[in-house]
């Protein structure tokens, strides 16, 4: 249950901060214009991975809180949780770029 909370947070974190910065860098033309070596016909901004990241740490951090606070006091958790929430929140990033 922890781990779909997990990748839930980072998902939704990661679509909202590539949303912001992806206006960010239309809004200040951070990004390649069209040439004769491009395959794209329009501007593409740059910056998206500045929320893939965002979303990769947010669940790698919220997941290192559940493993060493737990949401119930006495609740045990192994370094392996950590590698697999960790996990989830890579692959759930990577879903998002495709």
């Amino acid at each position: 249950m922890h781990l779909i909370f997990v990748l839930i947070i980072s998902l939704l974190i990661s679509l909202i901060v590539t949303y912001y910065t992806r206006k960010f860098a239309v809004k200040y033309k951070l990004g390649v214009y069209p040439d004769q070596r491009k395959v794209h016909k329009s501007f593409m901004p740059h910056m998206g991975g500045i929320g893939i990241f965002a979303g990769f740490m947010s669940g790698t951090l919220l997941a290192i809180f559940i493993i060493l606070f737990g949401f119930r006091k006495g609740e045990k958790w192994s370094i392996p949780a950590l590698a697999i929430a960790a996990g989830i929140g890579l692959v759930g990033e990577t879903i998002l770029e495709i």
